[in-house]
């Protein structure tokens, strides 16, 4: 221990002799380690988190998918879900939930809120324990029963001001009274972005909309049964749901798969992971050209100590004890650069939350804690060892006799240490370079997309939603009044030149955009015969004026003709021209309608 500080206390002194070289050492391994620092926090806290829910490794969520369509991920429908949650000896608990959004209105003024609709068994699945009052029971499930809604922590202190006496009371969703009978903590809600909860009152039988296999609209909650692995539970769920698939009624519902996610990366998916595995690796570049750095600037510092360090060989000190005197300084180093980096982490953390999206629940847990902490002293400790681990190595195997005296030998040692630093500085260059190269092609595609063609203008157009309550909106009548006063007064206002209304706007916009399986006349269902899927969006005759989109055959839809009566068999479609290009005619049927007979425009 007296040779260990001794060291010690060499190493500050020789630092102090040389403090550009240790400042700059300090302030490269500061922003290097400080990066990493901040990434890593990230994705500690985004996938090796567990959720704040009880035995949350056991949660996952579950998917179906159709491949052979490129369907890689889709919603579930309900019976698929019931014959899931009968493998008993797999599952313990499933349910089923759609999030919506709601209105609410009452006290204050009125706001959306972002609704929960769940069906039974969700709270004994997720076991979320209220803060005060008690979650939704099998009870409030059923037909008739007293609408009840648990609201969550966040909006209860901001919409009620924490007041205990918020339970009994009476809220408006969508017009609609409901009774608040429980508050849920922050960390307890599932899904994150919720702020209330209300039941799925299907009762004993779902109705007919709800029960269609092709009527994919369901996400699924299950909590496995202890023991029971993720691979083991996805393999069987998989077969049940091909079995069931391969035996419904309508061709276009068989090759549907399912698979399963640990819920605490649900919402990533694996993009999601792919993106944090290159940010990982992007970093441990950044890192490792800081270190590059801090070793040429040792490796220079060595050079001009390399008659002390031969005077130490010399006297008896071993190359071990050499070797432990160099990377010591480095590790000095990387240890000081490790706390001014956390330093940066931290100030950088909150930049980049700001940019993160509030749909994945585990970035609003991205705090400081003890791993984070272990983390950057891992990190401190891998750079210390980058960085002085080659120094460190050339400098205790210097010769002391070519040291010692003067001339050839030490003139081509010196050659031999400017060989290694510019080396250093040749991979610090290619590492650099294939940084910039990755971030100047991500800025490019990036722009590239910007300035993609859309297939019409955007210059000067404004979109925005409107969600109608049903409760005030329950027919078809009062929708299409609103919406034409809505467009007439808008028409109306100073600068706007025309208005129009569609159920979805294009580039994946808010409001809801459905696909349909459009089946060619005469030709038999798939597998059997050809399948074309396209996007069905609803649009009123203006809506291709406004949007500027020329009709390359036939025309637009008309004003007479959205006015006239259409059965079932005589619907008026406008096609895209890519839809065209696949070779459909100018007759099909439509899936979901049941139409026979289709005039189509493109």
């Amino acid at each position: 221990m007296t040779g260990l500080w001794s060291d010690l206390s060499h190493m500050l002194r020789g630092l102090g002799r040389r403090p550009w070289v240790a400042v700059l050492a300090v302030v490269t391994l500061a922003l290097g380690i400080g990066i990493a620092t901040a990434v890593f926090s990230i994705t500690e806290a985004v996938l090796f988190r567990p959720l704040p829910l009880e035995d949350s490794h056991r949660l996952v969520s579950m998917h179906t998918a159709h491949p052979s369509r490129g369907m890689d991920r889709v919603s579930v429908s309900y019976p698929d879900f019931l014959e899931w949650r009968a493998e008993k000896d797999l599952i313990e608990a499933a349910a089923v939930f759609m999030p919506l959004d709601r209105d609410l209105s009452g006290e204050g003024d009125p706001e959306r809120l972002r609704v929960a609709w769940v069906g039974a068994g969700f709270f004994e699945t997720t076991r979320s324990k209220p803060l005060i009052g008690r979650t939704l029971v099998d009870g409030d499930q059923d037909l008739g029963a007293p609408t009840a809604v648990v609201i969550s922590e966040g909006l209860w202190r901001r919409r009620f001001g924490s007041d205990p006496g918020t339970l009994g009371r009476d809220i408006r969703l969508d017009g609609i009274p409901y009774t608040v009978v429980g508050v849920l903590p922050e960390t307890q809600g599932w899904p994150i972005t919720a702020q209330a909860w209300i039941p799925l009152q299907f009762g004993s039988s779902p109705p007919a909309w709800a029960d269609r296999r092709s009527n994919h609209t369901w996400q699924v909650i299950g909590r496995l049964r202890l023991g029971v692995g993720l691979n083991e539970a996805e393999r069987r769920i998989a077969a049940v749901a091909e079995a069931g698939s391969a035996l419904a009624p309508e061709g276009r519902e068989r090759g549907y798969t399912a698979f399963l996610l640990p819920l605490s990366r649900s919402e990533l998916g694996d993009e999601g992971t792919a993106v944090f595995g290159l940010m990982g690796l992007a970093v441990f570049l950044v890192l490792l050209i800081a270190c590059i750095n801090v070793s040429n600037l040792l490796l220079t510092k060595a050079a001009a100590r390399s008659r002390e360090i031969s005077l130490r060989s010399a006297l008896g000190a071993g190359r071990g004890r050499l070797v432990f005197l160099l990377l010591g300084e480095s590790l000095v180093l990387a240890l000081i650069g490790g706390g001014l980096g956390l330093v940066v982490a931290f100030a950088a953390l909150d930049p980049l939350m700001a940019m993160a999206p509030v749909e994945i629940p585990q970035f609003r847990s991205v705090q400081p804690n003890q791993v984070v902490f272990i983390g950057a002293l891992g990190i401190s400790l891998l750079a210390s060892l980058l960085a002085g681990l080659i120094p460190a190595l050339r400098a205790s195997r210097a010769n002391v006799a070519d040291v010692l005296k003067e001339g050839g030998a030490q003139a081509g040692s010196a050659r031999s240490a400017q060989r290694l630093r510019q080396t250093l500085v040749v991979a610090e260059l290619a590492l650099s370079l294939a940084l910039l190269t990755g971030a100047g092609l991500t800025i490019r595609s990036f722009r590239e997309q910007l300035r993609a063609d859309p297939g019409f203008d955007t210059e000067n157009l404004l979109a925005f939603e409107v969600r109608l309550p049903s409760s005030r909106y329950a027919d078809d009548a009062t929708v299409s009044l609103f919406y034409e006063q809505v467009v007439e007064r808008l028409e109306g206002v100073p600068g706007v030149q025309q208005a129009t209304v569609t159920s979805t706007v294009p580039l994946g916009g808010p409001g809801i955009g459905l696909y349909r399986v459009f089946l060619f006349e005469g030709e038999p269902e798939p597998p059997a015969g050809p399948e074309f899927m396209a996007q069905w969006v609803e649009v009123d005759p203006d809506y291709f004026r406004t949007m500027e989109l020329p009709v390359l055959v036939g025309r637009a839809i008309t004003e007479d003709a959205q006015m006239e009566e259409y059965t079932l068999d005589d619907t008026v479609t406008v096609i895209g021209d890519e839809a065209r290009a696949e070779g459909l005619g100018g007759v099909m049927g439509g899936e979901e309608s049941g139409c026979t007979e289709t005039t189509v425009n493109v």
